[in-house]
């Protein structure tokens, strides 16, 4: 028995060399990892040099060279579609399928994949495609724009305004196109409006703003119905233009209820006196036969120059502001200053009224001047809005110099009068020194509809009390020469 001192001994590496050996493998792993990724940046940078030549041999080689890459199998598929030379619908469904399983939960792929399926006569696999696109991404503009026109390819239009209602909620840029496109393949305002519009203030006002820049005012009048309805926020500018629209189309019954519903929200901006009657007139009219129909006659509001109140325009030797002092009824009233320096020809203040047509009105309005220095002095003109051959007539002239008097006539709307055009007008003298100069100013200006009986009592009645008492002045009605 050999004893332990006699045991052969095991030679143990020292230390040292062992961790060179670990750092030498170390070193060996990082420079074959460097290789393979410096290896893998040049064929991404050469395929992606040839996908930019933009030729379907470029793109076929950008695949070749970086084959994971489901950006390029869908470029050439896109290529190979709108190719004039390489038309391959089924080369393209394939690199379009092979992008979908590189990349699953790619919404566009699945996208490209339905389009490349209609191209090739396969609705039922376009249409899978196209949803499958939708559910990876469902709140998406552009999928849902995507499928909303395939399903109107496809004839099925109240599928496609269900998904174009998310590219209305979603994109306010894509809004317009698809506005555009649901009425390109729909007249009917009510489905598009229940199915494609979200009840949301801005997009219904975005909505009204787009029907009623296309004239299309009777779908137009539902979504201002919706707004009042829904107790939404009514933007002034939005709201205005409607009015100034159906004003414009002689609707004089929904001008007058929108700026009634205007005036119910926002009592201290738009003035109203029209007066609600139980019968329903033309147009859906309501309207009292004795009720004022000029907006803001007493201008105890601000002007807002649009909608039903009155329009200010700026003119050379004219300056026109409304005063709080020396009114004859109520607090304000207009005040024109004529400078003395232009022989202005001039129709700057005026308003839209809403009449009844064949119908008879009294017109009057409280004016003050001072020194009127021309023959041609100012005056009102009321005339049909659309067709002033329908109805012209005139005030008499404003005195030179008078405290508080009444321009007075009775006029009667034709058949098809809807608006009046009410306006302050001054003709240019041919005097050679024909420059006007004094002031101007105007107050408690009416327009009320009679009957028979309320002529006649009109007729007789006494002015009205003011703080200043008011001179009578010239009633007679002069129709202007034609």
């Amino acid at each position: 028995m050999l004893s332990a001192s006699k045991t052969k001994a095991v030679d143990v590496p020292a230390p040292s060399l062992l961790r060179n050996w670990v750092r030498r493998a170390a070193l060996l792993c990082l420079t074959l990892a460097l290789l393979a990724c410096a290896e893998s940046a040049a064929r991404r940078g050469v395929a992606e040099w040839f996908y930019h030549r933009q030729t379907v041999e470029g793109m076929r080689l950008a695949v070749r060279w970086n084959p994971q890459s489901a950006s390029y199998r869908a470029g050439l598929a896109d290529a190979l579609e709108s190719s004039t030379l390489e038309v391959d619908l089924r080369e393209a469904v394939s690199l379009n399928e092979q992008a979908t399983r590189l990349e699953p939960q790619g919404a566009q792929y699945w996208a490209r994949l339905g389009a490349a399926y209609e191209a090739d006569g396969r609705p039922a696999d376009a249409a899978r495609s196209y949803r499958t696109a939708v559910e990876l991404f469902p709140r998406s503009p552009q999928m849902n724009w995507l499928l909303g026109n395939f399903l109107l390819r496809q004839d099925d239009t109240a599928r496609a305004l269900t998904a174009f209602r998310h590219v209305v909620a979603g994109s306010p840029a894509m809004r317009r196109a698809t506005y555009q496109t649901a009425w390109g393949a729909t007249e009917d305002s009510a489905q598009i409006l229940a199915a494609m519009i979200p009840s949301r203030a801005e997009v219904l006002a975005d909505y009204l703003q787009y029907l009623v820049d296309t004239r299309r005012l009777d779908a137009a009048r539902e979504v201002w119905r919706k707004l009042l309805d829904g107790g939404f926020p009514l933007p002034p500018g939005g709201a205005l233009r409607y009015v100034d629209a159906v004003l414009a189309e002689q609707r004089s019954a929904d001008a007058i209820a929108a700026w009634q519903a205007l005036a119910v929200r926002e009592p201290n901006i738009y003035a109203t006196e029209h007066r609600p009657q139980n019968s329903q007139g033309a147009h859906g009219a309501m309207i009292e036969p004795g009720g004022n129909r000029v907006t803001n006659g007493g201008f105890e509001f601000e002007v807002l120059g649009s909608g039903l109140d009155w329009r200010i325009a700026p003119a050379d030797g004219v300056t026109t502001r409304v005063m709080a002092e020396n009114a004859f009824a109520g607090a304000r009233c207009l005040e024109l200053d004529f400078a003395g320096t232009h022989n202005v020809e001039y129709s700057h203040v005026f308003e839209l009224v809403p009449v009844e047509p064949d119908t008879g009105y009294l017109f009057t309005a409280r004016v003050r001047t001072r020194q009127i220095s021309s023959d041609q002095r100012p005056r009102f003109i009321l005339r049909d809005a659309r067709d002033e051959r329908l109805l012209r007539v005139e005030t008499p002239a404003v005195p030179v110099t008078s405290d508080w008097t009444e321009l007075r006539m009775e006029f009667r709307t034709g058949p098809a009068t809807h608006v009046i055009d009410l306006r302050l007008v001054r003709s240019q003298s041919r005097k050679f020194d024909g420059r006007i100069s004094g002031t101007l100013w105007i107050d408690d200006v009416r327009m009320i509809a009679l009957d028979a009986t309320a002529r006649v009592a009109a007729r007789h009645a006494p002015a009205r009390p003011s703080a200043r008492e008011p001179t009578p002045g010239p009633a007679t009605l002069r129709k202007s020469a034609r």
